[in-house]
């Protein structure tokens, strides 16, 4: 029985240390007024640094898809040169920068081009016409959702192509002169 009794007043002995602990911490927290600024500062400043970190990510990928784009530009016009080439030696069709057409004079006599021979209206072609729409509806004051389903695109098309206004003309495909 003493033992019992000795481990219960070690027990409440502990409890009223403890407690006399956490009211001395509190009195000496509330002594020195801590703010909760510094916390809400630094917190804040980290989901800054996060939101800047996640904007050059955005920006890379977006810098990466324009370069590829512009590569992809690139071997097209590549080979619309090399069609041109051929076109050139046989005479029969030329290109003009936005479509091909019979060519002027160096064709075979009595060669004619059938417009069955041209190819038909691509999705480039057709793309450019959209991007052209895009640009308009921006224009009058749309925002891109609302360009976007007006047109039917995707939000992040019609970004990319408002974007892509701002770059040189040599990324977005333009002819160069």
């Amino acid at each position: 029985m003493n033992r019992l009794a000795n481990i219960n007043a070690l027990f409440f002995l502990g409890i009223i240390i403890g407690a006399l602990a956490g009211f001395g911490l509190i009195w000496w927290l509330a002594w020195r007024n801590p703010s909760p600024e510094p916390f809400f500062t630094r917190f804040l400043r980290v989901e800054m640094h996060s939101l800047r970190l996640s904007r050059r990510l955005a920006l890379y990928e977006l810098q990466r898809r324009v370069e590829e784009l512009s590569r992809q530009v690139e071997r097209m016009n590549l080979e619309i040169q090399d069609l041109q080439r051929k076109a050139g030696k046989e005479g029969s069709l030329s290109y003009n920068g936005d479509s091909l057409s019979p060519g002027e004079g160096g064709g075979a006599p009595g060669s004619t081009v059938r417009e069955d021979s041209l190819p038909p209206e691509s999705d480039h072609l057709k793309g450019l016409d959209s991007c052209r729409e895009i640009y308009r509806l921006f224009q009058e004051g749309l925002t891109p959702a609302d360009i976007a389903n007006k047109l039917r695109l995707g939000q992040g098309e019609v970004e990319l192509v408002l974007s892509l206004g701002k770059k040189p003309s040599w990324v977005v495909g333009a002819k160069k002169n």
